[in-house]
């Protein structure tokens, strides 16, 4: 209760909005105040206030077709990778467009070894708004791809998207 009010005290916001970002551990302080997440589970979340210890695996991984594959070889969870099948066979069938898997699961030395990269290359301030930091990715749990359009090299604003968007609920 005292954490709702000081939410509420401190940011004004309404009470369904302070409800929700309580509940999300929002009014806790980002990499630092987390929760640990130990077990896999399809609604597990992971995200700044949510961690994933660095030996966590999540079950069932296998690769993607390399159908789905934009650069390389890619996996995740079997279940994400059937849904994602059924979503972009869908996408083709109706549109004649394609999708693929630009990036999905990374394990936690993934993570390092990109958080590194991108430290080194723009700085502390690109990192702190656009990389997630080890054990803190929704890549690790297998659950999570980032999605390449067929038609260039942007995703925001394509056809692809466009259909995602009426589509992909």
């Amino acid at each position: 209760y005292d954490r709702y009010i000081k939410y509420t005290d401190e940011t004004g916001e309404n009470e369904k909005t302070t409800v929700i970002h309580v509940n999300l551990n929002m009014d806790k302080e980002a990499y630092v105040d987390f929760e640990s997440v130990d077990k896999f589970s399809f609604d597990m979340l992971v995200n700044k206030y949510n961690k994933l210890s660095s030996d966590f695996v999540p079950t069932d991984l296998i690769n993607f077709p390399d159908k789905y594959c934009y650069e390389g070889t890619e996996s995740g969870n079997s279940v994400m990778i059937d849904a994602f099948d059924k979503m972009a066979t869908a996408l083709y069938n109706e549109k004649g467009l394609n999708i693929y898997a630009n990036s999905a699961y990374r394990s936690y030395q993934d993570q390092v070894d990109i958080y590194d990269r991108y430290l080194k290359a723009y700085g502390q301030n690109y990192v702190n708004n656009y990389v997630s930091k080890p054990g803190f990715s929704e890549h690790q749990t297998g659950l999570c791809i980032d999605i390449k359009a067929g038609s260039g090299n942007t995703f925001a604003k394509t056809k692809e998207s466009d259909w995602l968007e009426d589509n992909a609920h």
